[in-house]
Order: structure tokens, then C-alpha cells, then sequence
């Protein structure tokens, strides 16, 4: 069930946990009622999805209760009893602003459903990810709660300071893999030959993947129909490679190419395009709109692929600008670099604040816009036009 998407999971999954006998772990955890209204009910609930939050993510399971031996002894799995009839829509509502009230900082890509199909009325599944911005606090009592296979547990004053340390050194090392990675691109240590030197350069950086134990199974692009989208080209060959997963562009006569877009076995994606400009006159062009809408493409199918291999939110998207001092940009049919308030670009790389996607439905136009303007800016404009 761990290795579903979270939409796909369905009864079959929930009566193999029942036949199965699937033991309550770190990663899972059942329940037999939704959480009532009164403050020592609240705390519970909340104790259970931020411990989640604190350790390695899981699910909640309300509907099955832990099923009792002939001592009495609750054994730690599952027995179906089923949440009767309930509004989902209602029990959601409630659910999320409970969370949404109670936990600080808040938990981005909490997921909730009812599975339907049982006699005694559905089940509500709970999917807490791993969070980058642990650890994460209950604020009806301040405590801080993580996981082991034995359940819950709340957190001494050490464990606090590691968390946040750990949490700290999260974000570092994400920017430190980007930083990585563009010096590689800048020295010309690319799985193919690009053909320019100006490129633009997009990273989408599940937080799951800096995880030391992700490894996603590449055999899943074994399958000639998925191939790996590319900025601005459409790809064309696409092969498995050291790094993991491999498309680009056709090579042409000097044996360079345009574009291509790596996969790594921890699931993270870098699209590299080094077609980006045009020349015309004495003129250096960035073609603005085009790029805009090329990048918003391909990340929705990055974030899709995500999705499939079983990659949650949180995602984080970098965007950069490679050798680009001295490029104007304009759009189509009208040719910015005429007014006077266009200038050539000041930095050889912009190197963009980095965005985050809490969920698989984004608004890329809106979430990548703080971006786009940031390269408007560069060229003298206060924000994105056209």
C-alpha cells in the first residue's frame, strides 16, 4: 500500500492489511473512531499526525480498530469496523482546520479519503508526509512527538534541539546539491554536449529524495511510451545511464545537442536547455514568454512523473540562468530591448530563490511567477509584462 499513489489506494488495499494481520508500525496506525470535538481528542489526533510529520511520514487509518486476542490483549493489527455513515465532505472540513489550527509550523501535503465498499460504512485514510520543516509542534499543549515502530512518543529537550538541527541542515544540503550540480554544467560535465553556453537550468528536488533510503526503481521508464520531458525540444532519445535516466535531444553534426533532462535515482529532476538565445544584430535575445511557458510545461510533467514513481509533496523547484550577462529579453513581435527601460543583463548566472509545491494540483503560472519576475527584474522591468 506504502508504494501506491495516495488516489489509488482503494479497498482491496485495506482488506489486505485485515487479511494480512499488518501490524500498527512507525510508518501506520489504526483507529477506530474519528476524533470528537473535546480538547483531550483534539491533542490526540494531533500528537498522531505531527509524530508522523517529525519522523519518517505514514498513514492513519480510522475505521479498524487493533484487534484484541482471547486475554484481551490488543495484538497491534487490524479489525474492520467501519465509520457508520458520516459526511466525508464535512468530516474533511473539520479534520483539516483542526490541523490547520493546531500544529506549528503548519504540515504542507497532509492528504485525506474515504474508502468506500464496506458494510458498516467507509474508512478515512490519513497520508502524512515526511516534513522538511520539522519539527512540528502541538500548540494545545507544546509538545513536540515523533515515531518509532512502537507508536508515539513525545520528545525530551535533546531530541527537540536535534530535530531542529537536523531541520536546519535540510534545507543546506538541498542548495548544496544545486550548487553541485550547476558547477558540473558550467565545467561542461554534462551526460551530453551541450551546444551553447548560455542554458537555463530547472531542478525539481522532492524533499523525500534527501532522504538516504529513497532509491526509485528507473526499470519503470523500461516502458518506451513514458519518455522524459525537455525544455523547448521534444526530446527524442531517451536511455538508462550511471546517474539513472536519461532524454535529450538529436544530436547534430557537431555532436552537441540542445537540451536533456536527467532523472537521478533519488528522483530528482535537472532540465537543461542551451538553446535559450537568438541573435539579433549586435543583440543577445531571451525570447521571455516562450521560456516562461516552455518551463511551466515541463515541470507539470516532472511533477506528474513524481506522482507516478511515488514521490510526494513537498517538491522544491530551483530555476537558473547560465551565461546570460549581457542578454536582453523581449517577446514575441515586440522587441523590449527599444525602450529605455530594458537593459542587458548585469550577472552572468541568476541563480533564483528556490519555490515550493505543497501539492500534485499546483498553479505553476502563480507559483513560478515570483521567478519569471525576478528575471524581468534583471533586465530592468519591475515585473513580468506581455
Amino acid at each position: 500500500m506504502f508504494d501506491k499513489p495516495f488516489d489509488q489506494i482503494d479497498k482491496g488495499d485495506i482488506d489486505t492489511l485485515i487479511a494480512e494481520e499488518v501490524a500498527e508500525g512507525k510508518r501506520l496506525e489504526y483507529k477506530e473512531k474519528l476524533p470528537g470535538g473535546v480538547d483531550k481528542e483534539k491533542i490526540e489526533f494531533l500528537a498522531d499526525v505531527s509524530s508522523f510529520a517529525n519522523a519518517a511520514g505514514g498513514y492513519i487509518i480510522y475505521g479498524l480498530r487493533d484487534k484484541q486476542d482471547a486475554a484481551g490483549k490488543n495484538t497491534g493489527t487490524p479489525e474492520y469496523v467501519g465509520l457508520g455513515k458520516i459526511n466525508a465532505d464535512e468530516q474533511k472540513l473539520r479534520l483539516e482546520h483542526i490541523i490547520l489550527n493546531g500544529i506549528d509550523p503548519r504540515i504542507p501535503g497532509i492528504q485525506m479519503r474515504l474508502i468506500e465498499g464496506f458494510d458498516n460504512g467507509p474508512v478515512m485514510l490519513i497520508k502524512t508526509p515526511q516534513s522538511w520543516a520539522s519539527p512540528h509542534m502541538v500548540k494545545h499543549n507544546n509538545r513536540f512527538y515523533s515515531r518509532t515502530s512502537s507508536g508515539k512518543y513525545p520528545l525530551d529537550t535533546h531530541e527537540i534541539r536535534m530535530a531542529f538541527a537536523l531541520s536546519e541542515a535540510l534545507p543546506e544540503r538541498i542548495r548544496r546539491f544545486r550548487d553541485e550540480r550547476l558547477g558540473k554544467i558550467v565545467a561542461g560535465e554534462t551526460p551530453v554536449k551541450l551546444e551553447s553556453d548560455s542554458k537555463v537550468v530547472l531542478h525539481v528536488l522532492p524533499v523525500a529524495s534527501f532522504d538516504r533510503k529513497t532509491v526509485i526503481d528507473i526499470t519503470f521508464f523500461s516502458d518506451q511510451t513514458i519518455s522524459l520531458p525537455t525544455i523547448g525540444t521534444s526530446g527524442g532519445y531517451n536511455r538508462f545511464n550511471f546517474d539513472g535516466y536519461l532524454s535529450h535531444s538529436a544530436i547534430v553534426e557537431k555532436h552537441s545537442c540542445w537540451a536533456y533532462t536527467q532523472l537521478f535515482r533519488n528522483g530528482v529532476f535537472e532540465a537543461v536547455n542551451a538553446h535559450m538565445t537568438h541573435k539579433e544584430g549586435n543583440e543577445t535575445l531571451i525570447w521571455i514568454n516562450s521560456l516562461e511557458d516552455r518551463l511551466i510545461s515541463v515541470l507539470q510533467k516532472c511533477i506528474e512523473l513524481e506522482k507516478k514513481i511515488g514521490l510526494e509533496p513537498p517538491i522544491i523547484v530551483m530555476l537558473s540562468l547560465l551565461g546570460v550577462k549581457g542578454c536582453k529579453i523581449y517577446i514575441k513581435n515586440f522587441f523590449y530591448y527599444d525602450l529605455e527601460d530594458c537593459h542587458p543583463i548585469d550577472k552572468n548566472d541568476l541563480i533564483l530563490p528556490e519555490l515550493i509545491i505543497n501539492d500534485h494540483d499546483p498553479d505553476l503560472a502563480k507559483i513560478l511567477r515570483p521567478a519569471f519576475d525576478t528575471i524581468w527584474q534583471a533586465a530592468g522591468f519591475s515585473k513580468g509584462i506581455g
